[in-house]
């Protein structure tokens, strides 16, 4: 098997164990198994970490900062429009089950900042950005219509992953999505750069919901 086709069977796996646990709202599930399956495919392929977008970071401050105003920007710009702009498209809302509990509950808060800093922002950015657009990358190859299709691509399946956010959770994760794989080939591949942005955005939308401030910040642009 070529490595091309190769790169498209490994990514197509993924894919499915993804979108499969977050239909079935274990996604922690497809995470580790899509990450299981890249630490072998590396392993038989002999990968360097660098090659995904793992590489030294020549300041580290400047890195940390911008990651910071681009993660808070872009969680205050889905809570105020992509959020409420899929609930519109899809007609029914997010189901925050899993995360509304946070709401007013510090230990809650802490413990899944934790979770999001250890884990999600660090695997999925690993998986989606890091893994999956590298190998897309190599049977489509880079030109510009190909980096088009890969961010599209790995948008769709970024979203799909999250349907335990309901139908706007899907839509709405995939264009956060693609502004993140934008992000990511417009910063030469900076892994480290997505992961801390995935992390910031994450963070800055906990505590919006444990405050209480997302609803009243929806309604700055949409009134019902």
């Amino acid at each position: 098997m070529s490595e091309s086709l190769a790169a498209l069977f490994i990514v197509a796996a993924m894919s499915t164990a993804l979108v499969i646990s977050g239909i079935k709202k274990v996604p922690g599930i497809g995470v580790l198994l899509s990450f299981a399956g890249m630490i072998a495919a590396f392993m038989l392929k002999h990968t360097n970490l660098a090659g995904i977008g793992f590489v030294p970071q020549e300041n580290w401050l400047a890195t940390i900062g911008l990651s910071l105003l681009l993660g808070a920007g872009t969680a205050f710009l889905g809570t105020i429009l992509i959020d409420p702009l899929a609930e519109k498209i899809t007609g029914v809302p997010h189901d925050l089950s899993l995360v509304d509990g946070v709401r007013g509950n510090l230990k809650s808060l802490l413990s899944l900042l934790l979770l999001v800093w250890v884990t999600v922002a660090f695997l999925e950015e690993i998986i989606f950005r890091g893994f999956m657009m590298t190998e897309i990358a190599k049977f489509l190859g880079t030109g510009g219509l190909a980096m088009v299709i890969n961010i599209l691509v790995t948008a769709v399946v970024f979203g799909l992953a999250h349907w335990y956010q309901g139908k706007s959770g899907v839509l709405s994760t995939a264009m956060i999505g693609i502004l993140i794989s934008i992000i990511f080939v417009l910063s030469g591949l900076n892994l480290w750069l997505v992961i801390l942005i995935h992390g910031f955005i994450d963070t800055a939308a906990l505590i919006l919901m444990y405050r209480d401030w997302d609803k009243p910040l929806k309604m700055l642009l949409w009134k019902s």
